[in-house]
C-alpha cells in the first residue's frame, strides 16, 4: 500500500510540475510604450523580434525584467530595460542618426547654409558635415566669389565637390571727350567760312549764342576804337 500512494505522489508532482511549466509562459502584462509620435518601431530582445509598435503601441511582456532594443530606420538604437512587475509604462526618446557628408575644394574656406541657417564652415580643421536624414538645398557662400546651391540627399551623398568662381568687377574706361563751347565755336567758323549764302543763315539761327558773342566784342571794340575814346586816354 505505501508503494501505491508512493506511485501516486510521484504521478501528482510530475502533472503539476508540467501544470506549473504551462502557466508561467501565461504569466506577461500588457505594456505600454511612449515613443513621441514615432511609429513602426521595431522591438527586439535576445531571442528576436518581440513586435512592432506605433506610438502608444501595447505588448503583452513576460513579467520579469529583460531588455528591448528598438529599431528604426534613420534613428540610433535604444535600448531599455523592461519589467512588468515594476512599471506597464515605458517611455522612449529616439534620436535621429547623424551621417557624415565629405567636403572637397581647393578653396580654404567657406560656409554651408540651408534655407538661411548657417550649418557649418569648412576650412582647414572642418571639412565634413554632419546631417540628419533629409533633404537639404545648401548655399554656399564666400566673399568675393560666386554663391554655389546644390542639393543634397541624406542618407545617400556621402561627398560633395565645391568650386567657386570669383567675382570680377567691370571697369569702364571713359571716352576723352571735349564738349566745350569753345571747340563748338570753331566748328561754326569753319562751316561759315564753307557756306553758301542761304546756309550761312541758317547756321547764325542754330548758333544764336556764339553770334551774340561776336557781335558784342565787335560791338565793344568799336567803341574802344572811337576817336573820341583815344583822346580821353
Amino acid at each position: 500500500m505505501f508503494e501505491k500512494v508512493k506511485e501516486n505522489l510521484m504521478k501528482f508532482i510530475m502533472v503539476s510540475m508540467i501544470l506549473i511549466s504551462c502557466v508561467l509562459p501565461a504569466c506577461a502584462t500588457n505594456v505600454t510604450f511612449n515613443t513621441n509620435g514615432l511609429d513602426g518601431i521595431e522591438i527586439y530582445n535576445s531571442t528576436g523580434l518581440v513586435g512592432t509598435i506605433n506610438d502608444s503601441g501595447v505588448l503583452d511582456l513576460p513579467d520579469s525584467a529583460v531588455n528591448y532594443t528598438l529599431v528604426k530606420e534613420y534613428y540610433d538604437n535604444e535600448t531599455v530595460e523592461v519589467d512588468p512587475t515594476l512599471a506597464t509604462e515605458c517611455n522612449i526618446t529616439m534620436g535621429l542618426t547623424e551621417y557624415t557628408v565629405e567636403i572637397n575644394s581647393s578653396l580654404t574656406s567657406f560656409d554651408i547654409y540651408e534655407n538661411g541657417t548657417l550649418l557649418g564652415t569648412y576650412d582647414d580643421t572642418h571639412q565634413v558635415l554632419s546631417l540628419t536624414y533629409g533633404t537639404y538645398y545648401l548655399t554656399i557662400s564666400k566673399t568675393g566669389y560666386e554663391n554655389v546651391s546644390m542639393n543634397l540627399t541624406v542618407p545617400g551623398v556621402t561627398e560633395i565637390n565645391v568650386s567657386m568662381s570669383e567675382i570680377v568687377e567691370e571697369t569702364t574706361e571713359e571716352e576723352n571727350t571735349t564738349t566745350t563751347e569753345e571747340s563748338e565755336d570753331v566748328q561754326t567758323a569753319i562751316l561759315i567760312s564753307f557756306a553758301e549764302d542761304d546756309d550761312i543763315v541758317d547756321i547764325i539761327v542754330e548758333n544764336k549764342v556764339f553770334f551774340g558773342i561776336i557781335i558784342v566784342v565787335l560791338g565793344v571794340a568799336i567803341y574802344l576804337g572811337m576817336p573820341g575814346r583815344k583822346g580821353k586816354k
